[in-house]
This record gives structure tokens, sequence and C-alpha cells, in this order.
């Protein structure tokens, strides 16, 4: 049985402290943003199709749900449950900067105490949305990102039960605008997670976005 525990990396610390500083300090914003100021009224619409966002101009949360369809190495000993995730972005000079936090429950398949792994990825995107052309309400996303898989093994099984290790991947995918500054957003998601014998997982994911505008402060704050 393969033990997920023995897959160590031993340079992944320095990286690990900086995604989590860096998340504290992005969800944190986000939700005063998000969750305690409202839309100004002049600003309902989204802004103008092929014209790029200001830096920081605004905040868009998603909440949404995924699906493994490949866990590589992992596949022959442990089935994965769906997922759910949340993330916030904001417009980053040409692109859209993100932080993404997800959950997720793997099953041992074989054993009479089937042991349990939560996994909670946390990562830091960067990539693109454009609009296409002739599609109206339609765009294109494509993103690359950075950041730490934490695992908890529910057993008591010798070995470390609590693990983080390095991850990096890539997310492609459509978003349709549903009305004001709601979006239904869908696409496929890899990621390679770095320990000592590495591993891959495949997804697809589907949730909803919502727009928000940022105040002053905050644009201030991060120019």
């Amino acid at each position: 049985m393969i033990d997920i525990r023995r897959f160590r990396s031993p340079w992944t610390r320095a990286l690990h402290a900086f995604v989590l500083g860096a998340a504290l300090v992005v969800l944190g914003t986000a939700l005063v943003v998000g969750g305690l100021l409202p839309a100004p009224a002049h600003a309902q619409a989204e802004h103008a199709p092929g014209e790029p966002a200001r830096p920081f101009s605004n905040i868009s949360l998603y909440a949404g749900g995924n699906l493994t369809l490949d866990t590589g190495a992992l596949d022959p000993y442990y089935r994965s449950s769906p997922g759910m995730e949340v993330s916030v972005a904001t417009p980053f000079h040409a692109g859209v900067a993100a932080l993404d936090i997800r959950l997720q429950r793997l099953e041992e398949r074989a054993g009479r105490k089937r042991e349990r792994l939560w996994a909670a990825p946390v990562v830091l995107r960067w990539g693109l949305r454009p609009s296409l052309a002739g599609a109206g309400r339609l765009r294109a996303e494509a993103s690359a990102g950075l950041g730490t898989l934490f695992m908890r093994f529910s057993s008591n099984k010798p070995g470390i039960q609590n693990e983080s290790e390095l991850l990096m991947g890539a997310d492609a995918g459509l978003s349709l605008r549903i009305g004001g500054r709601w979006r239904v957003t869908a696409g496929l998601r890899y990621e390679r997670i770095f320990t000592s014998t590495s591993f891959h997982l495949w997804q697809v994911r589907a949730g909803v976005r919502r727009r928000f505008d940022a105040p002053r402060w905050f644009q201030t704050v991060f120019r």
C-alpha cells in the first residue's frame, strides 16, 4: 500500500510560509470588501469589452465544486470524493491574480480500516480572461498557479498526521455572464504535487462568481 506520508519534500517550507501569508492578507481584505461594501450604483455593469480593468479596481468572489478525474500515482490506492472550492480574484495589470482555497476527501481503496485523507490546496494564480469575439457575454479563462497542498490523515498508522507539499498547475475554461455582475464558470484543471515521488491531479470544476467594486483605500494600499 502506498503511503503519501513517505513522499515528503524537504525544500518547500519557505514557499509554504509565503503562500500562507499572502493568502491571509488577500482573503481577509476580500472578505471585508466583498462582504461589507455594496457595489456603487454607477458601476453595475462590467467594463467595456476589450478594455482592461485597472489593477485592483474590483474583487471577484467565486464558489463552486470540483470532481477529480485522475489522481495519477495515487489512483490505485485512493478514491476521491467531489470537492468544494472558493476563490478571490482581482485585476492585476494585463491579467487577473487570484487566490484559491479548496477542500476534498480521499479514501483508501483497501484495508479493514480505510484511511481518510483530507486535502486542502491553497493556490495563488495569475491568468487571462479575454472576451471572445462575437460571443457577447462569453469569456475564455486560462491561468497558472503555485501553492501548497495541505493534507490531514485520519488513521492511527505510524507517521506524520499532517503534511504539506509544493503544488503547481494550470487551469482553462469558459465563463458566461448571466446578468449584472454574476457569472457561471466551468473548466479543466491540472496540478502536480511535488512530493519525493510526485503525482498529478486532473479535475473539472464549475461554480458561480460575483464581482464587487474595490474602495479607494484598497486600490491605494495595493498599488
